[in-house]
């Protein structure tokens, strides 16, 4: 046939899938996921946790400013 010409230039390799990527870097996207994930719960479960000592050591500075102011002018 003129003008038609037939080459094979990608060949499937036996661990790919149909976007043509393996499936060792599937596996790793899928990983990575799971921990970026995991890591951004535990990121706002530690900033909950900084703001909640943040206002608990707040209290303890004004009720020892309280005591102290008191003590200072004499009870």
């Amino acid at each position: 046939m003129p003008g038609f010409r037939f080459s094979v230039t990608t060949a499937i390799q036996p661990e790919s899938n149909i976007a043509g990527e393996s499936v060792p870097a599937l596996v790793a996207k899928v990983y990575n996921n799971c921990v970026i994930e995991f890591a951004k719960l535990g990121m706002h479960v530690l900033t909950f946790l900084f703001f909640v000592g943040l206002a608990g050591s707040s209290v303890v500075v004004v009720i020892s400013f309280v005591e102290d102011l008191a003590e200072l002018l004499g009870d």
